[in-house]
């Protein structure tokens, strides 16, 4: 038995807010304003209740100004046509600029290392590796650390290929 499409979006929708809770308490911008918690806790409870209600419509338009308002400076679908310098360099979100602050103390690079993700593999042998012990907080293959989660699966991504996997990539 497993999950659903729309058994996800409660659980997408905390994904969500915890990115947004993170982006709030830890990016800090000059003289820009914080962003709201109001709106970002209320993902959670507002999903749930429009699922109940059958409208997720306000709920996704709501989330979408949010983001458009206090984190990328444009629509989410225009963001990620974006060119990653050139939003850099003329939004003036918290996110923005806490991104230009690390380029400007040229701490782009820290921690780059060759990102060396798992490779394909038969789902029997995927599951033996995930029983192992330690695989999940440490996954290799063949001796070696490699990426999982959300940087391997953007591995191909224009902002990952130019900067790596340094710290810029990462955020």
């Amino acid at each position: 038995m497993g999950l659903g499409p729309a058994d996800m979006r409660p659980v997408l929708a905390e994904n969500a807010r915890e990115h947004l809770l993170r982006i709030m308490l830890g990016w800090k911008g000059d003289d820009i304003a914080e962003i709201p918690a109001k709106p970002v806790m209320a993902l959670v409870p507002d999903t749930v209740a429009a699922i109940k209600d059958g409208n997720l419509e306000p709920v996704a338009t709501g989330l979408e100004t949010f983001l458009k308002t206090y984190v990328f400076g444009c629509k989410p679908d225009e963001f990620l046509q974006m060119d990653a310098a050139q939003w850099l360099a003329d939004t003036q979100t918290r996110p923005a600029a806490y991104l230009r602050g690390i380029k400007a103390k040229n701490w782009q690079d820290l921690g780059a290392v060759p990102a060396l993700s798992l490779p394909e593999m038969q789902r029997d042998i995927l599951l033996e590796r995930l029983q192992m012990d330690g695989f999940c907080a440490c996954p290799d293959w063949q001796g070696t650390p490699r990426e999982t989660g959300p940087f391997a699966r953007q591995k191909n991504h224009p902002l990952v290929l130019s900067q790596g996997a340094g710290l810029l990539a990462r955020l």
